[in-house]
């Protein structure tokens, strides 16, 4: 097999897969977690085998293949977050901005024109990102993780709108930055 292809195929499953376990960690069922001390350690181990892909991407692929396999990732793990059987609403933009709003922030979601503007961070947790792997980590990991929120929000602004849209980083926390902020353009 390709091993390019390989690492595509692996990663848009297997990391989104590995994804749940720290979501799990940040709050919605703790107490499994905690009471099975081999979780704990399982865990460890996720957030390591992560941390050593993010590298393998950073030093082995090109930009432009790291880019669409992280695009991959992100737009699979929308897909998974929104895999509930019901059917997707689709909305208007304005509508869609304004939903967004009241599940983010009222200003974390501005428009000028064609462009919209998203800033997201945790509401719990200022100083942390929005993604719950990334707060998992016990050590830094490159800011190439970040381009999985780029398919993310491309996902979610296509599934709800019937616009293709190109997405943009502006800041990251994983990055140095203060807020995670992004452009889409319609």
């Amino acid at each position: 097999m390709n091993r390019n292809l390989f690492l595509i195929k692996g990663f848009r499953y297997g990391l989104c897969t590995a994804g749940f376990l720290p979501i799990l960690r940040s709050g919605l069922n703790t107490t499994l977690i905690s009471s099975y001390p081999d979780c704990k350690k399982k865990m460890k181990f996720v957030q390591a085998w992560a941390k050593r892909l993010i590298d393998v991407v950073d030093t082995k692929l090109s930009k432009e293949e790291g880019f669409r396999l992280m695009e991959f990732c992100g737009r699979s793990c929308f897909i998974s977050h929104q895999n509930s059987g019901k059917p997707v609403v689709k909305m208007e933009l304005n509508d869609f901005i304004e939903h967004l709003k009241t599940i983010w922030s009222e200003e974390a979601v501005t428009r000028e024109g064609e462009i919209v503007f998203i800033k997201y961070k945790s509401k719990d947790q200022p100083d942390k990102c929005l993604c719950p792997l990334v707060n998992t980590f016990p050590s830094e990991i490159s800011d190439t993780f970040c381009l999985c929120s780029v398919g993310y929000l491309k996902q979610m602004f296509e599934t709800y709108t019937d616009k293709r849209v190109k997405v943009d980083i502006l800041e990251t926390i994983i990055g140095g930055g203060d807020i995670c902020s992004f452009r889409v353009e319609l």
